[in-house]
Parts: structure tokens; sequence; C-alpha cells
């Protein structure tokens, strides 16, 4: 990483392309270094803050192993904000001027149930957007929808299981994004129709915002 105007080396990367950055309106870098986030000031690259993802704790792979959180994806700024997401469903919220930990969230308050299956967490934490319009943000996860008021910081969810089975819809796809629209979330999704031996269809699908109803579906085939 080098001082725009003076070139200088502030930080070595040894294998570039692991790094992800994000660029602030503000004119900051942040930098995501596996342990730990950096933050500079541009264009000078004058280091800000440093914020250690071990003060997060650990969380449980596969159910039986231990694992340091990771960056997966900067979600982006709303108002003094920063939004990151971590892989195993945790979202942190960062003061994009000191690096405090403002708020976290993963949990449900309740959880959501469709046929067999339970959720009660937020995963995967990658499928989720910044709506800043309405000062929340939104994401799926299987058959839940989860969105966070952040004026509040309050964590609330949508069981859309009985949209997805009155549409013949199995899950959303596990994606790194979705479309807002001022009246939509438009989503890739798997139907349980089966196209051939143990192969499902992908689909598009627009979930209304305030009825949650499924208003339109758009398959996917080989052929």
């Amino acid at each position: 990483c080098y001082s725009v105007t003076e070139h200088n080396i502030i930080m070595k990367f040894d294998e570039i392309f692991k790094y992800k950055s994000y660029i602030t309106k503000e004119n900051n870098v942040i930098f995501n270094c596996e342990t730990h986030l950096q933050a500079f000031s541009l264009p000078k690259a004058t280091p800000k803050w440093q914020f250690d993802l071990a003060g997060l704790g650990t969380w449980l792979y596969d159910k039986k192993e231990e694992r340091p959180y990771e960056i997966d994806k900067f979600i982006g700024v709303w108002e003094n904000q920063l939004l990151v997401s971590c892989f195993s469903g945790l979202i942190i919220a960062l003061d994009i001027a000191t690096g405090q930990l403002l708020h976290q969230w993963s949990a449900y308050d309740a959880p959501s149930v469709m046929g067999a299956y339970s959720e009660s967490h937020i995963n995967p934490s990658f499928c989720c957007e910044l709506d800043a319009a309405n000062n929340t943000l939104v994401g799926f996860s299987r058959f839940t929808m989860w969105h966070i008021d952040l004026s509040t910081g309050q964590l609330g969810t949508v069981n859309l299981a009985k949209a997805f089975e009155k549409e013949n819809i199995l899950t959303i796809k596990r994606t790194s994004g979705f479309v807002l629209t001022s009246s939509h979330y438009i989503i890739t999704a798997e139907t349980n129709d089966i196209a051939d031996v143990d192969c499902r269809l992908d689909c598009l699908i627009a979930i209304h915002k305030e009825t949650h109803n499924i208003d339109w579906i758009h398959p996917f085939s080989d052929s």
C-alpha cells in the first residue's frame, strides 16, 4: 500500500488478491487484513485506526470446531457506521471515524421454521444489502428474511415459509447479493420443480417489500 502523494510504502501485502478493501466517500480506505481491519486516510494514506477481529471471539464451525471470525464483505456505510459481514453469520457496525464497535447482530429473537428445518441465526451473512432510503439492512437466509433497523439497532425477521410453499420455492440460493427496487427484493431462489433426476430449477423471484408475497417468478432451465 503506497502513499498517493509521496509513494512511501506503508504496508506490504505478500498476496494482494487476498485482501478486500473499501473506499468511503470521506476518502478513507479500509483494508481487510485477515486478522484485523486497518483504516487509512487519503491521499497520504495516514493510519487512522485498527480493529482486531479477535475481540469478536470465535464461532463454531460444523458444530465442532472453534474458528476466529473472518471478514466476508464490506456492505456499505450508513451515516457514521461501517457495516461489515463476517463468515458464520455475524454483522458488525463500526464507527467509521474511530473503528469502535457500535453494534453486532447474529441471533434471531425467535427461530423461523419451514417443514423439518429451523433457523435461529443470520446465515449466510453475505446475502444482504443496505436499503439506505429506508435506513435498513436487509438479508435473506434460506426461507427467512431478516432486517435491521439501523436507526434503533433492532433485528427483526420475516418467515417466508408460507409464501415459499405456496409458490413451490425450496430456498433462497447462496448468493452475494440481490436487487432492491422501491417495491421489491429480487433474488435468486431454488424451486421444488424437478427438471431432471436430483436436479432442481433455479429461478428469480420478486418479493414484495410490504406484503412479503412472491409477485413473480422467472425460472431458468438448460433447454
